[in-house]
């Protein structure tokens, strides 16, 4: 037992798909317009957009034997309306960051389903182009792997660090002769 509201789904798959459409609504949207929250909250373009991102899901869903329908997106949006206005959702914080975003998971798959059933989905290929075009730093997409003492490291970082002279410094407590090679103190 627990003291926390919970709700047995009998449909996981159809919630799943109606998590998804939320979001591919808001999660772009609200990368696409560099805003907040705020910007999908109240009536106007940016809301509305999202909505029509979210329909297309609907259309895929419906064309694929998902009930996934238009009182289930009001009770997303009603959701998102609860959130804090000057909060993000996580692509919107990737592009800040200049990371790559979940785009491929949410426009690219509407895309790629829409195109196999036959359905036009304008709205998320405008959000998906808009997307991808947007800047990401290579160091933040490039993939996290073992070091391999190929030094881009040191060709990329600001301040100019070597991670093995650091490596071979503290394995040696020898910090001192550190600083002189790196910065010649």
């Amino acid at each position: 037992r627990t003291d926390f509201a919970y709700q047995t789904e009998t449909d996981i798959l159809r919630r799943m798909w109606c998590k998804w459409m939320l979001n591919v609504g808001v999660n772009q949207t609200v990368a696409a317009c560099a805003g907040t929250f705020k910007d999908v909250q109240h009536p106007g373009q940016e809301r509305e957009r999202m909505k029509a991102a979210m329909r297309e899901v609907i259309a895929v869903a419906e064309k694929s034997g998902i009930n996934v329908t238009e009182d289930d997106l009001n009770e997303y949006v009603a959701i998102i309306d609860t959130l804090s206005p000057d909060g993000m959702p996580s692509m919107r914080q990737d592009t800040l960051a200049r990371r790559p975003t979940e785009v491929e998971l949410f426009a690219g798959t509407v895309i790629r389903k829409a195109r196999t059933l036959g359905i036009a989905v304008p709205v998320n290929e405008a959000l998906y182009r808009e997307i991808t075009a947007l800047p990401v730093d290579p160091v933040s997409a490039a993939t996290m792997t073992a070091c391999l003492r190929c030094g881009r490291c040191n060709r990329v970082c600001p301040l100019g660090l070597s991670p093995q002279l650091m490596q071979v410094a503290a394995q040696h407590k020898d910090y001192e002769r550190y600083e002189k090679r790196l910065y010649g103190l």
